[in-house]
């Protein structure tokens, strides 16, 4: 389930250029989400994806991570979620509270611990101060370069090739 609250903006016009239900990640990254989430099936659980790779431009507007590792296409944050889309109960200001993990109800913080582990048996890094622990990142980033495509380049992109 993808449910991304970035959107492009044309800022002349001050409304959205572009809004996009999709989530880009490198291949590395894309399949073993694409691996957590088969896991996730087996249990009657779902992954709801909330951010994928965002252009560098826009993420230093943001300045939402220190690391600017969504820009690099290996950082996704995500919730495990029931099959039906239902969410442990979570503050509503979870993502920019930073809350941590032993703030969150049992039932939240049960949910957030097999998160991890799944997407750690996937391969992917947890935030490491664990307060943003919707935050999980693939090994490696830093090696990578970040990208700065616009969201309506990669759509573009996407849409120019067959589909697998």
């Amino acid at each position: 389930d993808i449910h991304i609250r970035w959107k492009e903006w044309h800022p002349a016009a001050r409304r959205p250029l572009i809004e996009l239900n999709a989530c880009y990640l490198r291949r590395e990254a894309a399949e073993a989400v694409a691996a957590a989430e088969a896991k996730a099936l087996r249990h009657q659980r779902r992954l709801k994806l909330t951010d994928c790779y965002l252009p560098l431009s826009a993420e230093k507007l943001t300045a939402r991570s220190r690391s600017l590792n969504h820009a690099h296409g290996y950082a996704v944050d995500l919730l495990l979620v029931g099959l039906d889309g239902a969410e442990p109960p979570l503050p509503k200001d979870y993502r920019t509270g930073h809350r941590p993990i032993q703030s969150l109800s049992p039932e939240a913080a049960a949910s957030v611990r097999a998160l991890t582990i799944l997407m750690e048996q996937a391969g992917f890094q947890a935030n490491p101060d664990r307060n943003r622990w919707w935050h999980f990142t693939w090994p490696g980033w830093k090696d990578a370069p970040s990208l700065n495509l616009t969201l309506t380049q990669l759509e573009q992109e996407a849409a120019s090739k067959p589909a697998r």
